[in-house]
């Protein structure tokens, strides 16, 4: 395969969340395949400054990242000239921005849909958005179909899937292994006030509320849980629910945002759950419901484990078809 670009360099928080992990997954796959993707960190005591036709950047030696996603081997960039044959992609917090950047091609990731609209406030603005997406020289990347439908809607030019994928330190579960789990995950800064609404209305059930935890202990708690219920407003294709869901708990979500949308979360629809759902007491009935018959629940979800299984081979057959060409 032939790179589309001499350099690939990814601009990125300097932060551990799912958007973070997502570029990092994307830089270690980029070289896996033979390119050279390099990151510029932003945010805290790193500091980014693209004047002109050049890139700088201010290492932190203490940037987060670096320890945490270590195993993707990321490849830091001080310093660069800009040119044409190299592709700058930004974040979807940083939209407005990356469209502003002349003289080098360049890419949106839009991770989330909501925080890019909290970020850049000028895209809350339909005659705004208007001028921002008629931009034909903007590469759009989706990292969800919510992301996708948004971009349709605003008449996004040149869109490409971009998935991110759940790690492997995650366990795989057999659904057909004994499961003697009773307690229900959350994670009380997902929609805290829903999920306190929903634990006062039900306190037979035992909540495991996953917050101040490594990795490490997440996993664990994860794969401990009978039950995994996201509370949160989904802006883009959730990392938890499907790490839940690969550790071996049901999964139930709020069925706002990119939880509305069948391909991001291929979840039957008695799986998704509204406010409404908890005041009447309907969620908790059916989370009893599952407590009851484990086992077929963890089944009816089947489809949406595998499809998480192959979210990594997704993953390399994305990049390869939107960053090389074939020789």
């Amino acid at each position: 395969m032939k790179k589309c670009w001499r350099q690939v360099i990814l601009i990125c928080p300097n932060s551990v969340t799912g958007g973070p992990e997502a570029l990092h997954q994307l830089g270690h796959m980029v070289n896996k395949l033979g390119g050279d993707a390099r990151f510029a960190y932003f945010g805290g005591r790193c500091k980014l400054q693209i004047d002109k036709d050049r890139l700088l950047c201010e290492l932190d030696p203490n940037c987060e990242p670096l320890s945490a996603y270590a195993a993707y081997n990321p490849t830091v960039i001080t310093e660069i000239k800009l040119d044409t044959d190299i592709l700058l992609v930004f974040p979807e917090i940083l939209a407005e921005l990356a469209a502003g950047v002349r003289g080098v091609a360049t890419a949106v990731w839009w991770l989330s849909v909501d925080n890019a609209l909290r970020q850049n406030v000028n895209l809350t603005y339909p005659s705004s958005r208007k001028l921002y997406f008629a931009n034909t020289e903007l590469i759009h990347f989706f990292q969800s179909y919510y992301a996708h439908d948004f971009l349709r809607q605003n008449g996004a030019q040149t869109v490409y899937p971009l998935f991110d994928y759940v790690s492997s330190e995650f366990r795989f579960a057999d659904p057909g292994e004994p499961s003697p789990r009773e307690k229900i995950a959350f994670f009380p800064s997902k929609g805290g006030e829903l999920a306190k609404s929903f634990f006062e209305r039900a306190p037979d059930l035992q909540p495991m509320p996953i917050a101040n935890m490594t990795r490490a202990q997440v996993s664990q708690a994860l794969a401990t849980s009978a039950i995994y219920i996201d509370f949160g407003h989904h802006p883009g294709k959730d990392r938890v629910p499907r790490e839940a869901s690969v550790a071996g708990a049901v999964v139930l979500l709020h069925q706002v945002g990119a939880a509305n949308f069948y391909l991001d979360h291929p979840l039957d629809q008695r799986y998704l759950f509204t406010q409404k759902s908890i005041e009447t007491g309907a969620l908790a009935g059916l989370v009893r419901t599952i407590l009851a018959e484990t086992e077929k629940h963890l089944a009816a979800q089947g489809a949406y484990r595998q499809r998480i299984a192959n979210e990594l081979h997704e993953f390399e057959l994305q990049v390869s078809n939107a960053f090389f060409a074939p020789t």
